[in-house]
C-alpha cells in the first residue's frame, strides 16, 4: 500500500497548544471573540452578546435582541501563517427563549503532498467547520438553562491511500452541549462585605453585580479517520465561571471574571493490575490484554457519560504500574540466563536483571543504562522514565494540574469605552499568556480587540483578534 498523503503535520499544526493526545476535534476549543481575549478568554458568565452560543447557551435566555457577531485571527501565526480561524454568531428571541447558533470555520493553509516514496503530487488544501444551533430558556428571572447542538467536519488532505475502502483523511461528527446560569443583582460573600465597608454601594445601575455559569461542551462519539479502533474521544470540555462587579458609578464600572475549565475526557494508559510485569497474557485472555482475573490491562478511554466523572479522578485513584512505552512489558530490563523467570510469585529480582540495548524492553546506545535499577524503563535515547512504583507517585494535586486558569478584568467608561486585561494560565499545555483588549460600542454596533502576549516564539504569543458585534 502507498501512502499518497502526509498529513501528520496538521494534528501537531492545531493540536499544539491543546492536549491533542487525548482528544480529537481539538479545533472546537479554540476560544473566540476579541473581547474574551482581552479578558484571559474568561467569558462562561459575562457573555451576553452572539457568543453564547459557544460560551453558555443558557445566557442567550437573558438576551431579548436580535444581534450578530464575527471575528477573524490568524492563528498560531508563528507557526503557520496561512492558518485562519473565522467565526460569525447571532441571537434571535422567539420560542419561549432566545434562539442561537454559530458558523467556525478554521482554514489549515496549503499543504504538499508526496507518496511513500517522498515524490511530490501536489498540492491541497485543508480545513475544518463547525455549525452549531443552540437554545436558552429561563428558569426564573435569575436562572437559566440552556442547550446545543453542533455538526462538524475535518478535512486533513484528499484520499490518502490508492486503494479505496481504506479509510478517508476526514470526517463528520456531531456533539451538544448543556449550561446553566445564574445572576444577581447583589453582591454575594466578601465582595458585599468589602463595598459595604467603603461605601461603595451606594450607585445602582440595575446591572448585574454577580453571575455564575457552567457549561458542558462537546459531548458526543469518538471521532475516527483511517482506523475506527484508534478513534480519539470528543473533546468534552467543562467550563464553569464567576464574574462579579467590583465597582460602578456614574461613569465607571469595574469587572472581574474568572474561568476555570477542564477537558472531561478520562484515558488510561496500559496499567499492570496482578504485577507479572505484562500487559495482559491471561492464561484464559491470551492476545486480548486481559490477566487471568479478566481486568483489562490495555490503554482505553472511558466513554463521555463516565468520563464526567472518572476525569476528574483517574490521575489519583487508580494506581498500578503502567506501560508508558506501550511495549507491553513493565520494566527496562531483561535476565540475564535468559529464562524470564524470578520470584514464585513472578516478580523479579534485581540482581538478575540486566540492561537490554537492542531487544525490546530498552534502546540501543543509551549511555545511562547502567545507572539506573530494576524498576525504570528506556522508550528512547538517553530517556529513562519510571515504569514500576507509580501508584506512589500518583496523587490528587497532578489532576488540578489539568485545570486551566482564565482571569480577567474589564473598565468600563459609561457605557461607551472599554480597556481589559487577563491572564492565561495552563500548567499541562505550559501556557502563561498575558492578555490585552480594548473595545468601544454606540448604538448598539462594537468592535472590539484583543491581543494575546507571552514568550518569546511561543505560538500563541502576539496573536491579534477582531471583532464585529450589531444589535437589532
Amino acid at each position: 500500500m502507498k501512502i499518497k498523503r502526509n498529513f501528520l503535520i496538521l494534528f501537531l499544526i492545531i493540536g499544539f497548544v491543546f492536549p491533542v493526545g487525548e482528544a480529537g476535534a481539538v479545533f472546537l476549543l479554540i476560544a473566540p471573540g476579541a473581547a474574551a481575549q482581552g479578558t484571559g478568554e474568561a467569558n462562561v458568565a459575562r457573555v451576553d452578546d452572539a457568543y453564547a452560543s459557544y460560551y453558555n447557551p443558557a445566557s442567550l435566555a437573558f438576551q431579548n435582541k436580535t444581534s450578530f457577531v464575527g471575528m477573524h485571527v490568524n492563528w498560531l501565526k508563528t507557526l503557520v501563517p496561512d492558518l485562519y480561524y473565522e467565526f460569525i454568531g447571532f441571537t434571535s428571541p422567539g420560542y419561549g427563549g432566545t434562539i442561537g447558533g454559530h458558523l467556525i470555520f478554521l482554514s489549515l493553509g496549503e499543504q504538499l503532498a508526496t507518496d511513500a516514496d517522498g515524490n511530490e503530487l501536489g498540492n491541497f488544501k485543508s480545513y475544518m467547520w463547525a455549525l452549531d444551533g443552540s437554545y436558552g430558556t429561563k428558569l426564573s428571572d435569575n436562572t437559566a438553562v440552556g442547550v446545543g447542538f453542533k455538526l462538524f467536519h475535518q478535512k486533513l488532505a484528499d484520499d490518502i491511500t490508492e486503494n479505496e475502502g481504506e479509510g478517508k483523511p476526514y470526517s463528520t461528527d456531531f456533539a451538544f452541549d448543556i449550561s446553566y446560569m445564574l445572576r444577581k443583582q447583589k453582591q454575594f460573600g466578601l465582595i458585599s462585605k468589602i463595598h459595604s465597608a467603603f461605601g461603595l454601594n451606594s450607585y445602582d445601575s440595575g446591572k448585574d453585580k454577580f453571575r455564575f455559569g457552567l457549561n458542558i461542551a462537546n459531548i458526543g462519539p469518538p471521532i475516527a479517520f483511517i482506523d475506527e479502533d484508534q478513534a480519539d474521544p470528543c473533546p468534552t470540555n467543562m467550563r464553569l465561571g464567576f464574574f462579579s462587579n467590583l465597582y460602578e458609578d456614574k461613569y465607571v464600572s469595574v469587572n472581574m471574571l474568572m474561568d476555570m475549565q477542564k477537558l472531561l475526557v478520562a484515558p488510561y494508559p496500559s496499567m499492570d493490575w496482578d504485577g507479572d510485569r505484562k500487559i495482559g497474557d491471561g492464561n484464559e485472555n491470551s492476545g486480548v490484554f486481559m490477566n487471568a482475573e479478566g481486568q483489562n490491562e490495555d490503554a482505553y478511554f472511558d466513554p463521555w457519560y463516565k468520563a464526567w466523572v472518572t476525569a476528574w479522578f483517574d490521575d489519583w485513584y487508580y494506581g498500578g504500574d503502567i506501560d508508558f512505552d506501550d511495549n507491553k512489558f513493565i520494566g527496562g530490563y531483561t535476565w540475564i540466563d535468559g529464562s524470564n523467570e524470578g520470584l514464585p510469585d513472578g516478580s523479579p529480582q534485581p540482581e538478575e536483571l540486566i540492561f537490554d540495548e537492542v531487544g525490546p524492553y530498552g534502546c540501543q546506545d543509551c549511555d545511562v543504562a547502567g545507572e539506573n535499577s530494576a524498576s525504570d524503563f528506556v522508550p528512547g535515547v538517553g530517556q529513562v522514565v519510571k515504569e514500576l512504583g507509580s501508584k506512589n507517585d500518583r496523587t490528587f494535586s497532578k489532576e488540578f494540574e489539568e485545570v486551566i486558569f482564565n482571569t480577567g478584568f474589564e473598565i468600563w467608561y459609561t457605557e461607551n469605552f472599554v480597556l481589559r486585561f487577563g491572564y492565561i494560565y495552563d500548567k499541562e499545555g505550559d501556557i502563561t499568556n498575558p492578555t490585552f483588549g480594548a473595545g468601544v460600542n454606540f448604538d448598539g454596533y462594537g468592535f472590539d480587540f484583543g491581543y494575546t502576549a507571552g514568550e518569546q516564539g511561543h505560538p500563541r504569543s502576539n496573536t491579534l483578534f477582531f471583532s464585529l458585534s450589531a444589535e437589532i
